[in-house]
Parts: C-alpha cells; sequence; structure tokens
C-alpha cells in the first residue's frame, strides 16, 4: 500500500492507495491526531511508499521519517521526475500543492490544453499545456473572501 499525504494550511489529508484505489483516508487539523490513532498507524505499518506534499509542517515530515523506516520517503518538489515539464521561470519557488494538482490532472488527462484550479485555504489556478506546466494565479480562497467581505 501507498501513502499520499497532503499538508496544507488549513487541513492535513493523507490517502493510503493499493494502485490507484483509494483504501482508506483521513482528514485532520493537527499532526497530535494521528500519534494515538491505531487505524492510522495499523495502515502505517503496511504501507510501502510515502509521498509527502507539505506547505507548511515540517513536524509531520519527521514524524513520517521516524516511523516508515521500511518505506522510501519521498517529497514532491519540482526537481523530482514529474508526467509534465515546466516552462515556469523560477519552478523551485512553485509550490507543492500546485505541483501535486497538476501531476494528478495530466495523469488523468495527457496531452491536453488544462486549467486545474484547486479550492483551498487559497484558490490556485493553473494552466498545462499539452504536458507543459505554463503557470497560473494564486488568490484568496472563499473564507477569506466571505472574510472580507463581511468584515470590510
Amino acid at each position: 500500500m501507498n501513502l499520499i499525504i497532503d499538508v496544507g494550511n488549513t487541513r492535513i489529508k493523507l490517502g493510503f492507495f493499493e494502485n490507484k484505489t483509494l483504501k482508506n483516508f483521513f482528514v485532520i487539523t493537527s499532526v497530535n491526531e494521528l500519534f494515538n490513532h491505531p487505524e492510522f498507524l495499523s495502515l502505517l505499518n503496511q504501507t510501502h511508499k510515502v509521498i509527502i506534499s507539505n506547505v507548511t509542517n515540517v513536524e509531520l515530515t519527521e514524524f513520517f521519517k521516524k516511523n516508515c523506516y521500511n518505506s522510501p520517503i519521498i517529497q514532491l518538489t519540482s526537481s523530482i521526475p514529474l508526467p509534465f515539464q515546466i516552462d515556469y521561470e523560477t519552478p523551485h519557488t512553485l509550490g507543492q500543492d500546485r505541483l501535486a494538482a497538476v501531476a494528478g490532472a495530466v495523469s488523468e488527462f495527457p496531452n491536453t490544453n488544462l486549467l486545474i484550479i484547486d479550492f483551498g485555504t487559497c484558490i490556485k489556478y493553473n494552466v498545462c499545456s499539452n504536458n507543459v506546466f505554463m503557470g497560473g494565479a494564486i488568490s484568496p480562497g472563499l473564507q477569506t473572501r466571505y472574510n472580507a467581505l463581511h468584515h470590510y
């Protein structure tokens, strides 16, 4: 089983996959929720590979390095092999969440023109043409927009 981890600004999403099938998932708001979670820890012992997209939480990466000692742990960055090319002036500044969104979209819809919109704490718009990431934009998320309209 493989573990895919998405650490966002607000939530941490963890999915256990066999091939392309999601077998189990967890959505948490703090790393401490995992430490004593028996079902999660049991699945963790069955993990063969781990990939982490982590925009904020270094502590979680260290947790998996300590607890997945038999599993290779890949940190998602623009320097690892991806299913698309990056035509972006500063690829090292791209958020791991944006890379993950584009990788998923290109894997499902290869060699097409794509607009990938990711609604989270921020809304991210990414453009990919024929497996080449061109760039995009980031704007405040829905809750931030609502708060700005309501309070300001």
